[in-house]
């Protein structure tokens, strides 16, 4: 059975744009300084997402964050620092030692 090279294209066109490529990211780039924000219903260090999300928002808190985008693109990958996060869960806990 021939299939009509204008149709093929098409097929081949549509099962490309479906395939999602998983990235791997390479050794000697992953530290253990920045972690990936959780998914929804996940935990990081205890946080969920959404409270996480509150304390990187705040300023005063001093926890920083960086989000990978692609150009053009609304939505990312956000990552934490965690050195910040830990020093922010010490000056928590600084606070209600003195109070």
């Amino acid at each position: 059975m021939d299939i009509p090279p204008k149709m093929f294209q098409s097929f081949v066109k549509e099962q490309q744009l479906l395939t999602m490529l998983k990235v791997e990211i390479p050794k000697h780039l992953q530290t253990a300084d920045w972690a990936r924000m959780p998914k929804p219903g996940d935990r990081l260090n205890g946080l969920t997402r959404s409270t996480l999300l509150e304390i990187v928002q705040d300023p005063a808190s001093g926890v920083r964050s960086a989000v990978i985008r692609k150009p053009g693109r609304t939505r990312g990958i956000r990552l934490i620092f965690l050195p910040s996060l830990f020093a922010y869960f010490e000056r928590l806990a600084g606070v209600e030692s003195d109070g």
